[in-house]
């Protein structure tokens, strides 16, 4: 198991790992620990009625059927049209 400890740097001003605040080594954490895996049984498995609208970095939680138990939504690979991949090729986006 990797733990990442996370302690403030006096003179750089930084967190381990280089996070400049606490909120982004959280989000560093999450995206280290919180994101489920492919086969994961909590994927669709929240009830909706107790689901925040949206995980800990901000996604929706409308990414399938039902929500993500956890602290990240699972991010299924998009289906996009010729135009779209070429978009996201030249741009940088998912």
């Amino acid at each position: 198991m990797k733990i990442l400890v996370v302690t403030d740097d006096p003179v750089s001003g930084r967190f381990a790992g280089g996070p400049t605040t606490i909120r982004r080594a959280f989000e560093k954490l999450v995206s280290l620990y919180g994101v489920p895996d492919r086969n994961s049984c909590i994927i669709d498995a929240a009830d909706p009625n107790y689901a925040p609208d949206h995980d800990i970095p901000g996604k929706s939680r409308s990414q399938g059927f039902a929500p993500d138990m956890g602290a990240c939504e699972f991010q299924r690979a998009q289906q996009g049209t010729a135009l779209t991949i070429i978009l996201a090729i030249l741009f940088g986006s998912d």
